[in-house]
């Protein structure tokens, strides 16, 4: 047998993350800056875009002719991973509301 979901872990945790970001929003207020922010799932879809959106946020220029390369990552989601959202999300749908466009 594999092993299983905590989900009252997963909440503390998604709790947690939400803390932090109110953390984060509120200190970028507080101190008058408008960060860039960067979607995981953007960055997934179209790597170099976002790099370049944020090289032209920082005013950085690349030399002409410049190549970004493809990211050096390794996909962690699996078909568990998968099944086990799922089930989460079954078990504590009011974890997770829809996200909002």
């Amino acid at each position: 047998m594999g092993f299983g979901i905590d989900p009252e872990l997963i909440d503390q945790c998604l709790k947690e993350a939400e803390r932090q970001e109110e953390l984060w929003q509120s200190f970028f207020l507080r101190v008058g800056v408008d960060p860039f922010q960067v979607e995981y799932e953007k960055l997934c879809e179209d790597y170099e875009v976002t790099v370049r959106a944020v090289l032209d946020f920082l005013q950085i220029s690349l030399p002409r002719n410049s190549r970004i390369g493809p990211a050096q990552t390794i996909r962690q989601a699996d078909e568990i991973s998968r099944i086990w959202e799922e089930r989460f999300l079954t078990e504590r749908p009011a974890s997770c509301p829809p996200a909002q466009a």
